[in-house]
């Protein structure tokens, strides 16, 4: 309605102040969709990418654990999983997904990538139990590599792990490395058990104990290596059988 002039006036209007704007949030609404849509792009693609840095460092840690951090003599060991706890506080044992299936027998030692770890106690046909050197009934001969002198290793109610029946006088020293003796039947020699932390005196006052720290980390241990004995040497069967007629 009106002129030309009217007309062309009232046009412009309702284009800056209705048209102009609409189409303004019509494309503005696209855009906030085409963005919104790139965004959950973008999460989508970096959830895939820390699922798979979270599989590839599980990877990298696994392999790490294929590899002793100490030398090894030529034997014969079964890579194994752990797979779950048995027992109370200290006297807990562990639970690996290797069995009788895979030739695992009880007594067969078992360690971890930085040493010694426990030994086997039962085997079931796909699984085994596994006693730990922290458990208060494991015992075995061990030694201070510094000084090669002889002790026993044992543990309280508690965990915690000492060298024993070391005499009074003797050279041992904190920071010490502790070693699997050749005293054992169950380890091959020189083993890494742990280092002494403390030095303490019995209450007999014949004898001192030294704490030894594991250099196997227990709170995280993931995996282990079951050792096949090969060696029954003559000498072990005499010694049995000597201790046996005592």
């Amino acid at each position: 309605m009106g002129s030309m002039e009217g007309r062309l006036k009232k046009a412009s209007f309702i284009s800056r102040t209705i048209l102009s704007p609409f189409i303004m949030s019509i494309d503005n609404f696209n855009s906030y969709t085409k963005i919104k849509a790139y965004n959950e792009e973008l999460q989508i693609l970096l959830a895939n990418q820390l699922i798979e840095n979270a599989h590839l460092k599980t990877h990298i840690r696994k392999n790490e654990s294929y590899h002793f951090e100490f030398p090894v003599q030529d034997s014969t060991f079964v890579f194994a999983d752990v797979v779950g706890l048995a027992g109370n506080l200290a006297a807990y044992n562990i639970v690996v997904n290797k069995g009788q299936k895979d030739g695992i027998e009880n007594d067969y030692p078992v360690l971890s990538s930085k040493g010694v770890v426990g030994k086997v106690v039962q085997t079931y046909y796909d699984f085994s139990v596994v006693m730990p050197m922290t458990n208060p009934e494991f015992k075995m001969p061990i030694l201070d590599q510094s000084s090669n002198i002889q002790g026993m290793l044992e543990s309280n109610i508690s965990g915690q792990t000492y060298i024993t029946f070391v005499y009074l006088g003797a050279n041992i020293s904190i920071g010490d490395t502790i070693v699997t003796s050749n005293l054992s039947r169950l380890f091959p020699p020189n083993y890494p058990v742990g280092i002494v932390s403390s030095i303490e005196e019995s209450q007999d006052a014949l004898y001192i104990k030294g704490r030894v720290a594991p250099t196997t980390v227990f709170s995280n241990l993931e995996n282990v290596f079951i050792l096949k004995p090969e060696r029954k040497e003559s000498y072990e069967e005499f010694i049995e059988s000597s201790n046996k007629s005592r």
